[in-house]
C-alpha cells in the first residue's frame, strides 16, 4: 500500500521508469491516478452553463455547480419556540373534560 497513512489511495506514478518506456498498466496506473486527482477543476460544458441560467429547474437534472445552489438558497428564519397558550385556554380544556367525563357506554352524552 502507500507509505503515507494519510492518503487513501496508492501514491502517484512516475513519468518515467528508470529512463525506459513505460508499460501499459504503468500508463494505466497513470490515468486512473490522474482521473482521481486533476491538476485543474473540471469545467461544465457552455451549454449546460446557457440552459441552467435559462431554465433554474434543468440544475438538478443537469449537475451544475454547487456553489450557484448555495448562493440562490433562501435563509429562513430560526424555528419560533411553542406557541402561547390562549388566556381562556384553562376554561376550554375544563370543559372537554366535562364532555367526555359526561358521556355515557354508548358514547352519547347523558
Amino acid at each position: 500500500m502507500s507509505a503515507d497513512p494519510n492518503t487513501k489511495f496508492a501514491p502517484a506514478p512516475k513519468t518515467t521508469v528508470r529512463g525506459r518506456e513505460m508499460s501499459f498498466k504503468e500508463q494505466l496506473d497513470q490515468a486512473a491516478h490522474d482521473a482521481r486527482e486533476p491538476d485543474s477543476p473540471p469545467k461544465q460544458n457552455p451549454i449546460v452553463e446557457k440552459v441552467t441560467q435559462c431554465i433554474p429547474a434543468a440544475a438538478k437534472i443537469l449537475g451544475t455547480n454547487q456553489e450557484r445552489d448555495e448562493s440562490r438558497k433562501i435563509s429562513r428564519p430560526g424555528i419560533p419556540g411553542p406557541p402561547e397558550r390562549p388566556y381562556d385556554d384553562v376554561q376550554v380544556e375544563e370543559f372537554i373534560r366535562q364532555q367526555h367525563r359526561s358521556k355515557g357506554e354508548d358514547g352519547l352524552l347523558e
